[in-house]
């Protein structure tokens, strides 16, 4: 029962970060690692989900990155571990703010030197779209709930 529902929230979040634009080995990865609440080593990795290990070095690296994943070193012991990071969330929706407030500023700059007009009118109007959603995005990671550090490896 444990394994199917296992199986499942992998294949869940696979296709999540797939449609997100992220491996879906990513997603495995980060799943597998999050369900299991443990540390696992590149080669245990890729062993639990039956892909390459240089596919699982690739995408773990990316998500601790991004600050879905932390890496852990074990004294004597030269493999890299990684777990599912605490704040993963958190993480994410200030990557993905910090990436919208970089396309305001960047679009705003475009603005203006396009001058009055009706590209400078939608420009504006993408401008405000994105300031929103990265304003919303900051009071949601602010109200998010501080992971129960015991629950992780």
């Amino acid at each position: 029962m444990v394994q199917d529902c296992r199986a499942r929230f992998i294949e869940m979040i696979a296709a999540f970060t797939a449609a997100e634009g992220l491996s879906p080995i990513a997603g495995r990865i980060f799943a597998l690692l999050y369900f299991d609440g443990s540390e696992l080593a590149l080669g245990e990795i890729a062993e639990q989900l039956d892909v390459s290990r240089a596919s699982v070095s690739t995408n773990a690296r990316l998500l601790d990155r991004m600050g879905m994943l932390e890496r852990v070193e074990r004294d004597g012991d030269r493999r890299d571990y990684y777990r599912a990071a605490p704040d993963a969330f958190r993480a994410s929706m200030t990557g993905m703010m910090g990436r919208m407030r970089g396309i305001v500023t960047e679009t705003r700059e475009i603005a203006q030197a396009v001058g009055a007009s009706d590209i400078a009118a939608r420009l504006d109007h993408f401008i405000e779209i994105h300031r929103q959603v990265a304003d919303a995005l900051e009071t949601v990671a602010a109200t998010l709930p501080e992971p129960d550090r015991k629950i992780f490896a």
